[in-house]
């Protein structure tokens, strides 16, 4: 919020409300489109952002798989009923972790949201690279 604010502070007309629900649900609004949501399901945490044209949110479903909708893009990132864990997205890639690799992705990153945005980072790149998947 603070981050908000002095970016912001300095232009004229421009207003913002943060405000944060019983539940817990943090909520930030402007005056020209902007919103976001922060708080906690039963699956977890959850994040949605909206600029009007552009929509980004993850979250954890019901099996614990941890999903990103961005406009058209969308990924997953989860254990299967094996224990392996697996991404995929909506341009078709699919990858699968063996132990070794996932272990030392969680050692690199920290934390398995962690290593969802650096999977989705690196799947745009070869898009725009021309590589793999569908361009955006």
């Amino acid at each position: 919020m603070k981050e908000l604010i002095r970016k912001s502070r300095r232009e004229r007309g421009y207003q913002i409300r943060y405000s944060i629900d019983i539940f817990g649900e943090e909520s930030i609004r402007d005056n020209r489109g902007y919103q976001a949501k922060k708080g906690k399901d039963i699956h977890g945490e959850y994040f949605e952002e909206s600029d009007g044209e552009f929509k980004t949110a993850i979250k954890r479903n019901f099996r614990g798989e941890l999903e990103y909708q961005e406009n058209d893009f969308s990924a997953t990132l989860g254990k299967d009923i094996f224990g392996k864990w697996s991404y995929k997205d909506s341009d078709r890639n699919e990858i699968q972790f063996s132990q070794v690799t996932w272990d030392r992705l969680l050692k690199r990153f920290g934390s398995d949201k962690d290593i969802l945005w650096f999977m989705i980072d690196k799947m745009f790149a070869l898009n725009e690279k021309g590589g793999y998947g569908a361009a955006h």
